[in-house]
């Protein structure tokens, strides 16, 4: 008996070992994402018919465990996206997103390559839309701001070097952003505004907003 208890103390601490994020780990991993979509049919002498989109994604993250559980890592990110409505009086519309953040993870090891985490993020956005109708009419806008993300989820631990981890990213998010507006039209003027915002939300009521990632741990 003593064998076998000891024999279940000895698993037991393998398990919780396996799911303990060692101080020194380093992490690899981040997301990438690529969408299109394309409509047909409508009349292309209408504005706004047959619209065709088309964007991507990537958001490199390195991270690196201070202590036992505790990670600090450092995440970067670009998105560009474009939508074409294929019409001789609807503009192009072009975006570009820039992404800086810092973040600061906790892990609880729950056993058996489980573990729930805790993270926060400090990250600043820059962003670029522009439409344009040439020669008619352009139009641009130049957003930046910095932001405060929480958010939480499960992680598992899949053998030594991989770990897949789920998240409700917007658990809490607190906003501020700073906007420059240009239009330009021909024969006109023109246009100047700033404008300035600030928001906070969160993400309970639309857990359709979970995401996924696999980092690879060194």
């Amino acid at each position: 008996m003593k064998k076998l208890l000891l024999s279940a103390l000895a698993l037991s601490l393998a398990f919780l070992s396996q799911a303990q994020i060692t101080k020194g780990t380093t992490f690899i991993g981040g997301g990438f994402q690529i969408n299109r979509f394309n409509s047909t049919g409508g009349d292309s002498s209408v504005s706004n018919q047959n619209p065709y989109s088309s964007g991507y994604s990537i958001a490199p993250t390195v991270g690196w465990a201070i202590k036992n559980d505790l990670v600090f890592g450092v995440t970067l990110g670009y998105g560009h996206g474009k939508t074409d409505y294929k019409s001789s009086n609807s503009p192009v519309n072009i975006s570009n997103n820039y992404l800086g953040s810092l973040f600061l993870k906790k892990y609880k090891p729950m056993g058996k390559g489980f573990s729930l985490f805790g993270q926060g993020s400090l990250g600043i956005n820059w962003s670029k839309t522009s439409s344009n109708l040439v020669p008619q009419y352009s139009s641009s806008q130049t957003s930046w701001g910095p932001s405060l993300t929480l958010f939480a989820g499960p992680a598992y631990r899949a053998g030594r070097h991989w770990q897949a981890e789920a998240a409700l990213p917007g658990l809490a998010v607190i906003n501020y952003s700073h906007s420059s507006y240009v239009q330009k039209a021909q024969n006109s003027p023109d246009q100047h505004s700033n404008s300035n915002g600030f928001s906070v939300s969160t993400a309970f009521s639309n857990f359709s907003q979970f995401t996924f990632s696999i980092l690879y741990i060194i």
